[in-house]
């Protein structure tokens, strides 16, 4: 697979989901689908059949960092296997972000669709108990909107500079 198979993935994603900015999204910039926000990511200098996924699972739990950081941990040495997907804090933006590989022969647009809404429905579930035994309280919900606008005003994406920001719903 090459550059150019990567960037008609992402250019008819984003025809099927109406949405714009394919050329930013091609270049790591932000793309929200279902109120979570992924950076879609090629890089033939690291594997070249091969894009990586960036989701946004959101902040820790205020005061709870450390219980939530020892989670992420125990699921990725317990769930995960090596060069499987795992979890990592952003270092652009601080929030917890699921990180996985996905061979882009086996993908299409709508198949990419449906990898980012199941994706942004696990993202969704961990924002309500962050795998903790006691769940965090509820946190303000608008948190997805402002870091879309913010991004692109920093020139970044969750993992760092970027294009234009896209948003779209499942296609």
């Amino acid at each position: 697979m090459t550059r150019k198979y990567f960037e008609k993935l992402i250019e008819e994603f984003c025809a099927l989901g109406e949405v714009e900015g394919a050329s930013g999204i091609v270049q790591g910039g932000p793309v929200a689908v279902n109120g979570v926000v992924f950076s879609l990511i090629y890089n033939e200098a690291v594997q070249k059949d091969v894009m990586f996924v960036y989701c946004d699972f959101g902040a820790a739990a205020i005061g709870r960092e450390a219980e939530v950081y020892r989670a992420l941990l125990e699921t990725n040495l317990l769930l995960y296997p090596v060069n499987g997907p795992m979890y990592t804090v952003s270092p652009e933006t601080g929030r917890v972000v699921f990180v996985n590989r996905y061979w882009l022969e086996h993908l299409n647009p709508q198949g990419l669709g449906n990898i980012l809404a199941h994706l942004s429905d696990k993202a969704k579930n961990w924002r309500e108990d962050q795998f903790l035994e006691v769940p965090p309280p509820r946190r303000n919900q608008s948190s997805t909107a402002k870091m879309l606008r913010e991004l692109p005003k920093a020139g970044g994406n969750l993992i760092g500079p970027c294009a234009k920001n896209g948003t779209t719903k499942t296609p």
